[in-house]
């Protein structure tokens, strides 16, 4: 779901890294939502605490202004859009 609301895409087959599919979401993303999309269950996050844990250096990065000003122009809505949501799962 994490990759559907941040890409607008349904994750088939193998998906492409969500930040080549939206240039306004972080590279640091890709790893964490490429294990929430695993095939296999036991390679997933196995709770909400975890994927939360892996989530918070992400919202910190964001939340700073951290993340590359260059993509502001960019990120219009979507980029609100993952902010929340990476608020409402920490």
């Amino acid at each position: 779901m994490l990759y559907e609301i941040l890409t607008g895409n349904m994750p088939t087959g193998v998906p492409k890294p969500a930040s080549q599919v939206s240039s306004d979401i972080p590279p640091e993303l890709d790893k964490i939502v490429a294990k929430c999309v695993e095939s296999d269950p036991a390679n997933r996050y196995q709770n909400a605490s975890e994927l939360r844990a892996a989530l918070q250096p992400i919202k910190d990065l964001v939340s700073s202004g951290s993340y590359a000003t260059s993509r502001r122009a960019a990120a219009g809505s979507r980029r609100r859009l993952a902010g929340a949501a990476l608020s409402l799962l920490i």
